[in-house]
């Protein structure tokens, strides 16, 4: 249960708590609301939440409730062994600080690449799908413990381009022109055989932007007919896109989304040219 901060002996507590970690490190900055019911860790302009509680055995502990962070490695949350703030401080500075690498590889692509998917990256965000041509894009997905590794590629778009570029990634002699001294951006221009990405259109170039897909193709793999033959059959309900999805499409691009939600028969995401919420049925795979 969550303790109840108006009582004056757990108040004293958390304040005393509170006061430790603050004299220890002054890396990660402390907020809080008035009555302690949570507190805000931040460091490098990214935070999580945690909000006291008390276990079965009366033990006090923290829970995390909001992250930046796409997962926090070692904090389980298990009753038996209760994490104090400062050990909840100490797991959050080490994670920050793995990440840097991670965030950094990924600013270079947001930087030098055109980015239409996360629209409004963060931190949390490890995948970046990426513009080739207006048949043809990419799903790239870092790994947190291996930044410069080779990452997770996914390509999506025209069925004969896909083969194209799928073969020369899984072609054993690109593979192993993956140089760990390189920045991952570096890397796919080597494995991809380009000189640059191409780049968003400029705010006078609009209509360039629009042109990604037809109106009535499916938004995800550019076509009108899947490989059963259906045409798109879900729409996104933002007025300003109204893009088209095979059910199929959509759930396969959904599913492999982390921030997805599943309700009852229902997968739920942003969606891939808008960011505004749209779902169809998890029986569509």
């Amino acid at each position: 249960m969550v303790i109840d901060p108006v009582e004056t002996n757990a108040r004293d507590k958390l304040l005393k708590e509170l006061g430790n970690v603050l004299s220890e490190n002054a890396d990660v900055t402390f907020s809080s609301t008035k009555d302690l019911s949570a507190i805000k860790l931040t460091m490098n302009d990214i935070s999580i939440v945690v909000q006291p509680t008390l276990n079965n055995s009366g033990q006090h502990s923290w829970k995390i409730i909001n992250t930046d962070l796409p997962d926090l490695p070692g904090y389980t949350g298990n009753e038996r062994k209760p994490f104090s703030l400062k050990e909840i401080r100490n797991i959050f500075q080490r994670q920050v600080d793995t990440m840097e690498d991670v965030w950094d590889q990924l600013r270079r692509i947001d930087n030098f690449c055109w980015v239409i998917d996360p629209i409004q990256p963060k931190p949390y965000h490890l995948y970046r799908r990426v513009y080739l041509s207006p048949s043809l894009s990419f799903l790239i997905t870092l790994n947190p413990t291996d930044p410069n590794g080779y990452p997770k590629i996914k390509f999506l778009g025209a069925k004969n381009e896909v083969e194209k570029y799928r073969d020369m990634i899984q072609d054993e002699d690109a593979i192993e022109k993956w140089d760990l001294e390189y920045s991952v951006y570096e890397n796919l221009l080597t494995l991809l055989n380009i000189d640059e990405f191409p780049q968003a259109p400029t705010v006078d170039e609009p209509m360039e932007q629009e042109g990604i897909v037809g109106d009535e193709e499916c938004c995800i793999c550019f076509s009108m007919d899947d490989e059963s033959g259906n045409l798109p059959d879900e729409i996104c309900n933002n007025q300003k896109c109204k893009r088209r999805f095979h059910s199929a499409c959509l759930f396969q691009w959904l599913q492999e989304l982390a921030t997805n939600k599943i309700v009852f028969n229902k997968i739920f995401g942003p969606c891939p040219n808008c960011g505004d919420e749209v779902s169809c049925n998890v029986s569509s795979s």
